[in-house]
């Protein structure tokens, strides 16, 4: 959607721009490119076990829960030690953008109730906000409870490297589902095999 005419656009640039500035990302499990993913890969021991699973977020941003959404900023801006003041200000331009989520398409006026715009160019961030902190908080012990090998997002798309001998992908997926009622996810499996030298994957 093109939201550049929406009302709320400008003070969704205006979130955007002070989120980055006060509350930096850490990006632990972020991809930033392919050679990232890659070096990181290679950096996986191999053995004739390990397999490729890609999960995938549904309808990503229609599907994050706004009211948690206001949480994780405040204790995001907490563990960034901001002020009180600065604090209420980034959560009440988060709680009226959010409330401001209507568009316009073939002289149609639509809202979209409890979730991120899409077209919004705050929607990527605040999404990311989530993201990390449902990763640092639930996903990451589900990673260590079922020994998972690799695990690396790209916005919405999941890799995640397991040994099948010691976990069963569809349990974890059923773990991913239980995180949160309106975040849904699906898979899809494939297999890496091994080329001449240890170290490439495909």
């Amino acid at each position: 959607m093109n939201w550049t005419n929406a009302p709320p656009y400008k003070l969704a640039k205006l979130l955007l721009k002070q989120l980055q500035l006060h509350t930096p990302l850490s990006h632990a499990f972020y991809v930033q490119n392919t050679p990232h993913l890659i070096k990181d890969l290679l950096d996986i021991p191999y053995n004739n076990k390990l397999r490729l699973a890609s999960f995938d977020i549904s309808n990503m941003f229609t599907n994050i829960p706004t009211k948690e959404l206001i949480t994780v900023i405040e204790l995001t801006c907490q563990n960034n030690y901001i002020d009180e003041n600065m604090t209420r200000d980034l959560t009440k331009l988060a709680k009226t953008l959010i409330t401001q989520n209507y568009f316009r398409f073939e002289n149609m006026i639509y809202l979209q109730p409890d979730s991120l715009a899409m077209g919004a160019p705050s929607s990527s961030t605040l999404s990311e906000f989530y993201l990390q902190h449902v990763e640092s908080h639930k996903i990451y012990s589900l990673l260590l409870n079922h020994k998972v090998e690799g695990y690396f997002r790209y916005v919405d798309d999941i890799l995640i490297i397991y040994n099948e001998d010691n976990m069963n992908i569809y349990t974890l997926l059923n773990h991913f589902n239980n995180i949160s009622p309106k975040l849904k996810f699906t898979i899809e499996k494939k297999e890496k095999k091994k080329k001449a030298r240890s170290t490439s994957w495909i």
